[in-house]
């Protein structure tokens, strides 16, 4: 009897773990391809999802409240009341010093390849 069962459980196991794994079959594109793309909404004090997406793709000057150190290369910025956005400040740590929590800070950045918010010039606001 226990041998039926471990055999049953064995079964319902792999059974269970093959269906988990598979991937759904692909479902064809329905919608039709827009010719003209709206344009990406300039950051707003209203939540829309994503922190990055408040942050225009083409914007490279941006001001916020320094939050503090994520760790000893990322730094988290207040953008707007309602959205807080980590960046890569590798390059400018010379520039950090001076800027404490809590301290409003106007700097540059790049998107680099891996999609990271990375500061290339950073300063206090007085």
């Amino acid at each position: 009897m226990k041998k039926v069962m471990a055999i049953t459980l064995a079964l319902v196991t792999l059974t269970a773990i093959f269906t988990g794994c598979t991937q759904p079959a692909e479902q064809p594109d329905t919608a039709a391809p827009q010719e003209n793309a709206a344009p990406a909404p300039a950051p707003t004090d209203q939540p829309s999802g994503d922190a990055v997406e408040k942050i225009a793709p083409e914007a490279k000057e941006a001001e916020g409240k320094l939050n503090g150190w994520i760790d000893n290369n990322s730094v988290e910025i207040q953008m707007t009341p309602s959205d807080a956005v980590a960046f890569r400040v590798s390059d400018v740590l010379d520039q950090m010093e001076g800027i404490n929590d809590g301290d409003k800070v106007k700097f540059s950045y790049i998107q680099n390849e891996q999609g990271q918010m990375v500061i290339t010039k950073i300063e206090k606001v007085q």
